[in-house]
Formats: structure tokens, sequence, C-alpha cells
């Protein structure tokens, strides 16, 4: 179990180091979502499966409190996840 453990911490620190080379663009995305707020827009985040426990994540953060005290910041959140375990259940192998 310890080398499982210490594979998967390595495992993402690579992925963390990774990041280093992705700079440029997190600092576009980051410019692009602060002019949107700054401009009366809100920000739309949609996600299916792991994606959308992601986007919940990043809705929590932003509608709380990431790293100071601040008002919530307005957002759209879609996650398709209720709809297709409904598609799932009641639909036919037709559909599919």
């Amino acid at each position: 179990m310890k080398s499982s453990i210490q594979h998967m911490l390595k495992s993402h620190l690579e992925t963390l180091q990774g990041l280093t080379n992705c700079v440029g663009e997190i600092e576009g995305i980051t410019r692009a979502i602060t002019t949107a707020y700054r401009n009366g827009k809100k920000l739309i985040l949609a996600g299916n499966g792991g994606s959308a426990a992601d986007a919940l994540h990043i809705a929590g953060e932003l509608t709380g409190r990431f790293a100071y005290k601040r008002p919530a910041l307005p957002m759209i959140l879609t996650l398709t996840i209720f709809f297709r375990a409904r598609l799932r259940r009641f639909a036919t192998k037709a559909t599919w």
C-alpha cells in the first residue's frame, strides 16, 4: 500500500510540475474571467461526470470566499449528471 501511495503522490507532483509550462495560459484565462466579471458578465460552468464535480467545486469557491473576504461572484452552473442518470433509467436501448 505504501508504494501505491508513493506512486500516486509522485504522479500528482509530476502533474503539478507540468503546470509550470502553462502559466501563460492560466494567466490568460484568469484575465478573461476577471475582465468578464468587471464588465458585469457571468461565468458559465458546465460538466458531466468528473468535470461536473470540478465545475461544482469551482462554483463553490467563487460563490464562497476563496482567498479573501469578498461578495459572491455570479455564475451559471449546468450539470448533466442528473439528466443522464434519468435518461439511462427511463430511455430505451433504441435511444442510445
